[in-house]
């Protein structure tokens, strides 16, 4: 009976963090600001000299990649943020 008790709290908590993960992503305004904070010279994506690196790991984990090495677009990194990938970042 215990065991069953352990189990079923177990599941519980399996069932539970996938959906508070999934709830965790950045709103659209909160992505347009980080973007902003990273795209320091304002041309609307983050280069290689902004910390792309970061930003395209971070991607590629998630089985998201640029179409451009060393280049984070806005349209890739709002949909890529919207969706999760860069929060905690």
């Amino acid at each position: 009976m215990l065991n069953a008790i352990k189990y079923a709290a177990l599941a519980t908590a399996l069932l539970v963090i996938p959906a508070a993960s999934a709830n965790a992503a950045m709103t659209s305004d909160e992505c347009a600001a980080l973007l902003k904070k990273y795209d320091t010279n304002g041309d609307g994506s983050i280069g290689k000299s902004e910390d792309s690196k970061k930003f395209e790991e971070a991607m590629t984990k998630t089985s998201l990649k640029t179409k451009q090495a060393d280049t984070v677009t806005q349209e890739e990194f709002m949909s890529a943020c919207e969706k999760g990938t860069f929060d905690g970042m």
